[in-house]
């Protein structure tokens, strides 16, 4: 870009020098053509008058006629002076035309050199407003990404945080079965059930998670590897611990439901096996099924 406005202001001065020594030169043969001498253009009549000691008639004669001729000398050099006179005026109309025109000339040629530099100026400003505007939408591009980023990594942490505090939780509930951690049946009942009702919260969090990703991605079916691989994680810890807790309720309700739940549990992991059901669907089933388990071993215990 720069080297292109050194080029084009180049250009600029050669024309304005050529034309300088154009006009220098025009000026030069006008004043040669029409400054000459007027003696070149003149006759001259030279007469010397000798007056005699004696003054006679015809001496008066001449006397008349030198004073005729003289008198037309002084016509002739008026007339001389006149020519003279117009020469100079027509010279000086001619210069003035010749400088008027060389002087339009450089103003038309000046003028396309300002219109070309307005246009250059124009295409450099046109440029850097569209280069603006890109930088502008490069910018917001890269804000929005960046938000999407860090959305995407705070609900990554949050799902980490979930699935981790959840197995912590049922491998800490799978060991209540144990006399050795609690000896009381009825303490250990109650934590089964504080547990159970935290590992729900747990999962509707988790379910919370899993609808705003599908918000984002656009992704309906969210049959994915890793969350079926997950959810089968979990129904299965959960199966386990359901096998091992639910001795230590003695209501045949409770016995009845803990079975359906199982079999509920074991039907759900065969079909996330299979990518038969949606991770989604068998999670919002299985939060209403546990839901329910919760809800009878409450009236049990």
């Amino acid at each position: 870009m720069c080297k292109e406005k050194e080029k084009s202001g180049c250009y600029l001065q050669g024309t304005v020098i050529l034309l300088l020594l154009l006009l220098s030169v025009a000026a030069c043969v006008f004043f040669k053509s029409t400054i000459t001498p007027v003696e070149q253009n003149v006759k001259w009549i030279h007469s010397e008058v000798k007056p005699s000691t004696e003054i006679s008639l015809q001496d008066s004669v001449k006397f008349a006629s030198y004073t005729r001729r003289l008198d037309s000398m002084e016509n002739e050099l008026g007339m001389i002076r006149d020519q003279y006179q117009t020469d100079i005026n027509i010279g000086i109309d001619r210069l003035n035309s010749w400088v008027g025109f060389w002087l339009a000339i450089l103003a038309v040629v000046l003028l396309m050199a300002g219109v070309g530099q307005y246009m250059q100026v124009k295409k450099h400003d046109d440029d850097w407003n569209k280069l603006s505007a890109d930088y502008k939408i490069k910018k917001q591009d890269i804000e929005n990404l960046k938000k999407a980023v860090e959305n995407e990594r705070t609900a990554l942490k949050d799902k980490l945080r979930i699935e981790t505090t959840l197995f912590n939780l049922l491998r800490t509930m799978a060991a209540l079965h144990d006399p050795l951690m609690l000896p009381r049946d009825d303490e250990r009942k109650q934590r089964i059930i504080e547990y159970l009702a935290k590992a729900q919260e747990l999962l509707i969090q988790y379910r919370t998670l899993k609808q705003k990703e599908n918000e984002v991605d656009k992704d309906k079916n969210l049959c994915k590897e890793e969350d079926s691989m997950i959810l089968c994680l979990i129904f299965t810890n959960f199966r386990l611990n359901i096998c091992r807790c639910v001795a230590l309720f003695t209501s045949p309700s409770v016995s009845i439901r803990a079975k359906c739940f199982l079999d509920y549990v074991e039907k759900e992991e065969n079909k996330l096996s299979t990518r038969e059901n949606m991770p989604i669907d068998s999670l919002n089933r299985f939060i209403g099924e546990l839901g329910v388990l919760l809800k009878t071993l409450k009236s049990g215990h």
